[in-house]
C-alpha cells in the first residue's frame, strides 16, 4: 500500500471518526430518556469501531477494459515519449511547497501527539495502582477479583485488566452503611463483569486519535458519564420493582458518599464530583419497558451497521500495487531486438573442366621378357 494511501485512509479515518462522535454528543441525552442509560452506552460503540475499520477495496470496471483496448505498441511508445520528457531537464517542474508537503508534517506531529497521551495515561495509572497497592491490606476475595482496603483512594474503585481489583478507603466500614456497602461492591464488580475497564482502554485508544479536536474531550467526559450511569441501571435491575425504591435510595447514599475530585483514565471509580447531580437524578428514569428495550436495541444495532457501511473508506482493488505498476509504464521500453541475419548469396557456378589444345601424342610402353621396358611415342 502506497504512502499516498495511508495518508488518505488516516485523513478520512480521522474526520469521520470526529463527525461520529459529535452526533453522540447530539443523541445521547434524548436517547437516554426514550431507552434508557444502557443502551446510551452502547452508542459509544459507533465511532470506536469506526475508528478500526479497515478500508474496503473498491473495484474499478472501466479501467481495465479501456487499458486492454490500447494496443501494446502504442503504449510502449507512449511511454518511451514520457520517459524522454521526465528525463529531459527543461520539462522538470520547479520545486513548491504545498499542502501535499504539508500532510507528512501533519501525520507525525498527530502521532507525536497520540503517544504521548497514551503514554502519560499509563504512567499515571501505573503510578495510581502502586500507591494503592502499597498501603492495601487485603480483604476475602470475590471470585477471582481481589478486594483491598486502602488509603490511597477516597471511594470505591475498579482497576486491573488482568489482575483485577476493588479497592475501598480505610474508613468504608464506617462511613457506609451495610446496605450501601453491598451496593457499592456490586457496582465495582459490574465494572469488571461488563467489560468496562477494557472500554476505558478503547476510549483512550479514540482520545489519542482525536487529542487535537476539543470535542473528543468533551465526549470522554460523556462517555464515563454514560458508563457510570449504564452501570447504575445493573445494579438496581438486580431487585424486583417493590425492592427497587429502597434499593435506590441506599445506592444514592452511596455514590455521594463515594463521590471523588480526580478522574482516572483506566480505572473506573463509582462517582466524581463533576456530574454528581445529574447522575442521581437519572436513577430515577431507570423504568423502561422491555418493548422499548428491544426497539432501542433494533435501532443501535441497524444504526451502527448502516453507519459503518456508510462512511467505510473505500479505496482501489489495486492501489497495493499501483506505485509498482504506475513506475513501470514510465519506465523506457526494452530494447529491440537485433535485425534477423541477411540470406546468403547462391555459390558461383564450378569452372569447366579445361580443355587441351595441341596435337595429341599417344604413348605406348612395352614390356619385354628380360623385365625391360620400351617406350614409343607418335
Amino acid at each position: 500500500m502506497s504512502g499516498a494511501t495511508i495518508l488518505q485512509i488516516w485523513g478520512d479515518t480521522l474526520v469521520t471518526t470526529a463527525l461520529l462522535v459529535f452526533a453522540v454528543l447530539l443523541v445521547r441525552k434524548p436517547f437516554a430518556r426514550q431507552f434508557g442509560p444502557r443502551l446510551t452506552y452502547a452508542l459509544w460503540l459507533v465511532p470506536a469501531l469506526r475508528l478500526v475499520l479497515p478500508p474496503l477495496p473498491l473495484a474499478d470496471p472501466v479501467a481495465a477494459p479501456v487499458a486492454a483496448s490500447v494496443p501494446a505498441d502504442v503504449m510502449l511508445i507512449e511511454a518511451a515519449d514520457a520517459a524522454r520528457t521526465i528525463g529531459t531537464p527543461a520539462a522538470m517542474p520547479q520545486p513548491s511547497w504545498g499542502l501535499a508537503d504539508a500532510v507528512p508534517l501533519l501525520f507525525t506531529l498527530w502521532m507525536a501527539g497520540a503517544l504521548l497521551l497514551i503514554a502519560t495515561a499509563i504512567v499515571r495509572h501505573m503510578r495510581f495502582r502502586r500507591l494503592v497497592l502499597e498501603q492495601a491490606v487485603a480483604l476475602e476475595p470475590i471470585g477471582s477479583i481481589r478486594l483491598v482496603m486502602s488509603g490511597a483512594v477516597d471511594g470505591p474503585v475498579a482497576f486491573g485488566l488482568f489482575s483485577r481489583y476493588v479497592a475501598v478507603p480505610h474508613d468504608f466500614f464506617a462511613r457506609y452503611a451495610a446496605e450501601e456497602r453491598a451496593l457499592a461492591i456490586d457496582h465495582e464488580l459490574a465494572h469488571h463483569r461488563h467489560g468496562d475497564l477494557w472500554a476505558n482502554s478503547a476510549a483512550l485508544l479514540l482520545l489519542a486519535s482525536q487529542w487535537f479536536n476539543p470535542l473528543a474531550w468533551r465526549a470522554i467526559r460523556a462517555f464515563r458519564f454514560d458508563q457510570e450511569a449504564a452501570c447504575d441501571a445493573r445494579v438496581l435491575t438486580m431487585a424486583d420493582t417493590a425492592e427497587r425504591r429502597v434499593r435506590t435510595a441506599h445506592y444514592a447514599a452511596a455514590i455521594a458518599k463515594a463521590a471523588v475530585g480526580a478522574r482516572l483514565s483506566l480505572a473506573a471509580p463509582m462517582a466524581v464530583h463533576d456530574n454528581l447531580q445529574e447522575r442521581l437524578t437519572m436513577l430515577t428514569q431507570q423504568d423502561i419497558s422491555k418493548k422499548r428495550r428491544l426497539a432501542g436495541k433494533l435501532l443501535v444495532g441497524s444504526a451502527t451497521l448502516a453507519v459503518l457501511g456508510a462512511t467505510a473508506t473505500l479505496v482501489p482493488a489495486g492501489s497495493a500495487t499501483a506505485h509498482v505498476q504506475d513506475a513501470g509504464v514510465i519506465a523506457p521500453p526494452a530494447p529491440p531486438a537485433p535485425p534477423a541475419a541477411p540470406e546468403a548469396p547462391p555459390a558461383p557456378p564450378a569452372p569447366l573442366e579445361p580443355v587441351a589444345d595441341g596435337p595429341h601424342h599417344i604413348m605406348i610402353v612395352t614390356t619385354k621378357g628380360d623385365g625391360e621396358s620400351e617406350t614409343v611415342t607418335t
